[in-house]
């Protein structure tokens, strides 16, 4: 009986999926208009146009018009990239958010949640 309870221990592990991170934030690629008119060079960044309410983003201070170009020191040139850092971040792990806000560089601590139930 041990050994049986062992096996689906085990085998319940492997087929759960490993938590993934979430900020609650809707982001859209850096258009060269949207560029000019925050300071930014285009590339350089994702902007953020929603920040969901009691997130983690809201939590940690992200803004609708916060430019995000860097996690952990990581370059974010596009939404891809921020989906892919954010998603393999284990829940409540804090991340380094670099932003552009007001044309100034400014770092925020932000701690990783987990996905909504709904939204999972």
């Amino acid at each position: 009986m041990e050994k049986l309870l062992l096996i689906f221990m085990l085998g319940w592990s492997a087929v759960q999926a490993p938590p993934v991170g979430w900020l609650g934030i809707t982001v859209q690629e850096l258009t060269p208009q949207m560029a000019a008119r925050l300071g930014v060079r285009s590339g350089d960044g994702v902007v953020v146009m929603s920040v969901q309410f009691d997130s983690p983003a809201k939590r940690g201070g992200l803004q609708e018009g916060d430019v995000i170009t860097a996690i952990n020191g990581r370059k974010v040139p596009d939404i891809q990239t921020l989906r892919k850092e954010v998603s393999k971040t284990t829940p409540d792990t804090p991340l380094q958010v670099t932003i552009i806000r007001e044309r100034k560089e400014r770092v925020l601590e932000i701690r990783v949640g987990a996905p909504p139930k709904e939204a999972a």
